[in-house]
């Protein structure tokens, strides 16, 4: 119980501070300081770390609930970190994309600073297929249990 309840307070200190983070880089955006690829990566993040707050508030309810012994909410769940893993990923490798894409000299000066630095975003945008995959089980779980 301990463990969850650190858990969630880890993850809500981190979604507020990125979320404060995201809030300062819309206002860089609308400076011109940083590009929307920028922006959209930063919020496909924060998608994915709001969603694994809500599962880690509703973790004890769900697995007490005889909802939980169900395929419906199995699949639901699966859905749910499938949709983590794509979102957080394919946002990520549209931003490298458009990083390979565009000239260092056309960027914004935040982007710019990616720029040169990229190698270490190649880690992680891969297994958006992985995620699609998952997202695609889930919702066959889910069908399969109706």
């Amino acid at each position: 119980m301990w463990g969850n309840i650190l858990c969630i307070l880890l993850v809500a200190a981190g979604t507020f501070l990125y979320g404060r983070r995201l809030c300062r880089f819309v206002g860089y955006y609308r400076e011109g300081r940083v590009s929307g690829r920028r922006l959209c990566r930063m919020a496909g993040r924060l998608y994915g770390i709001v969603i694994v707050l809500i599962l880690g508030l509703l973790d004890p309810l769900i697995r007490t609930a005889p909802f939980m012994q169900t395929g419906t909410a199995r699949g639901m769940l699966v859905f749910c970190m499938g949709s983590v893993i794509f979102i957080g990923s394919y946002t990520d490798r549209r931003y490298i994309r458009y990083l390979k894409r565009t000239d260092m000299h056309d960027l914004p000066p935040m982007d710019a600073e990616h720029y040169r630095s990229y190698g270490y975003l190649m880690h992680g945008f891969c297994i958006w297929p992985i995620g699609g995959l998952v997202m695609l089980i889930g919702i066959l779980m889910v069908a399969a249990s109706l």
